[in-house]
């Protein structure tokens, strides 16, 4: 079986989506940064996220600008205290603008965001991207941002 990836330049290429805690940035002399679920869509510019899938977009991390160094795991300035929702899986991302931390569930789930960050950091704006990562995706749908206004499509075998 083979899934058929089309590609236009108008459109976006998912790496990956899910659910990730995110550090809210703190308001205020005594401000506090709240951690929040959000449903997240990583591409390869941004992390998106959302307050639910299919909701409103509350924001957007800019991955442009972004070197390999620019993510950290378990990042020694953010470790888990108090009864936040969060977990100690954690995640952080350096911008120019902001340093950004995520957390996910689980340990091996903090290592594949961790990995797909870096691959897409490492490969910059200008680098176009590879069908070895589609293969990659286990069957799921992709959808990939074209160097050109060409459309192009590929077979992928699924898993």
């Amino acid at each position: 079986m083979t899934t058929s990836i089309a590609t236009e330049s108008n459109n976006r290429h998912v790496w990956r989506t899910g659910m990730l805690f995110k550090k809210g940035k703190k308001y205020g002399l005594l401000g506090r940064a709240n951690w929040k679920p959000r449903f997240v869509v990583l591409t390869a510019d941004a992390l998106e996220y959302y307050a639910a899938p299919g909701g409103a977009l509350k924001g957007k991390i800019d991955l442009t600008q972004c070197k390999e160094g620019d993510i950290e795991v378990m990042p020694h300035d953010c470790p888990k205290t108090g009864h936040s929702m969060s977990t100690i899986w954690r995640i952080a991302i350096q911008t120019p603008a902001r340093r950004f931390f995520v957390a996910a569930n689980t340990a091996p789930e903090m290592d594949s965001w961790f990995q797909d960050l870096v691959e897409i950091t490492r490969r910059g704006k200008r680098h176009s991207l590879d069908w070895e990562h589609v293969a990659r995706m286990e069957g799921r749908q992709a959808v990939l941002r074209a160097p050109s206004s060409h459309v192009v499509a590929a077979a992928v075998p699924a898993h």
